[in-house]
């Protein structure tokens, strides 16, 4: 499908047979797939209607491994029930588990979900639409942690808050003294790669773009230019490649040349399929 030679159409019919018996292996082998689908292809028009689709497709999945994890769960049904549930709220838009992760990041803080896997995701999901009070309290327990795997759980939900004051305050924090140097590059790329938080990161990292060089090693500097193949209109890219031609960053020529190859990628994929997935959801309702 992504080379051309399918239909998008006929992929989504295949997921449907294939996820029905809740494969742990199979489910985990759509997900990225489904999230790309929902990013690149879904129009203002038919976007509601693919996340009714995928609430059909996983809600029943979610049902079945619940938010908790049991020692006899094997690794892969906690990797599947974490990916499943963020699936379901960031592709999916589902409204009950956004509500169930709120009411768990309490958990979570509380050090009682013993997951770390699920906390992290817990914690992700409710940072999406978090406010100030949630932001403050996981950048806190973040400069706290008293281990890297405690500071991984905190800090990679900050990349997900999508409020514009928030993506600015994690901006900040991440040119400043306060985020350790080896966490700079991923963690801005991390904003960037975020759709809704891209609009209000990519102006920021324009304008502090000297700094960023500054502070950042050329040789890890693509990491952040990577992080805007996640663009897929030919606005963006005019804009990326008009910004990559003026901002050379020395080693980062091959990442700069990825990056709008991708994006021209994604374009071409979004020519193609997305009329096809409009007429897949019109007939799937």
């Amino acid at each position: 499908m992504r080379a051309g030679e399918k239909n998008v159409a006929d992929y989504l019919r295949r997921v449907e047979v294939f996820v029905a018996d809740h494969n742990p292996i199979v489910v985990q082998s759509t997900i990225s797939a489904l999230a790309s689908i929902g990013d690149y292809l879904t129009t203002d028009a038919d976007r509601n209607a693919y996340r009714a689709w995928v609430r059909r497709l996983l809600t029943p999945i979610a049902r079945e491994v619940g938010w908790t994890s049991s020692a006899a769960d094997s690794d892969l049904t906690r990797d599947m029930r974490s990916e499943v549930l963020t699936t379901l709220a960031e592709v999916g838009s589902d409204a009950e588990v956004k509500k169930r992760a709120r009411e768990l990041a309490r958990n979570v803080m509380n050090e009682t979900v013993s997951d770390r896997q699920l906390a992290t995701n817990i914690l992700i999901i409710a940072a999406e639409n978090g406010d100030a009070a949630l932001y403050d309290e996981i950048r806190a327990r973040a400069a706290k942690a008293k281990s890297p795997e405690e500071y991984r759980t905190y800090l990679y939900p900050l990349q997900h808050f999508t409020d514009p004051t928030l993506v600015r305050r994690s901006l900040e924090w991440a040119l400043s003294t306060e985020m350790r140097s080896q966490d700079r590059a991923g963690f801005i790329a991390a904003i960037l790669s975020n759709d809704r938080a891209r609009p209000i990161a990519w102006p920021y990292v324009r304008e502090h773009w000297s700094e960023i060089e500054r502070l950042i090693p050329p040789f890890t500097i693509g990491r952040i230019m990577a992080s805007m193949s996640r663009a897929c209109s030919p606005a963006e890219r005019d804009e990326v490649k008009a910004f990559f031609a003026a901002h050379p960053a020395a080693g980062s020529e091959r990442a700069a040349r990825q990056t709008l190859e991708r994006i021209n990628s994604c374009i071409a994929f979004y020519e193609q399929q997305a009329p096809n997935l409009a007429t897949f959801l019109g007939a799937s309702q």
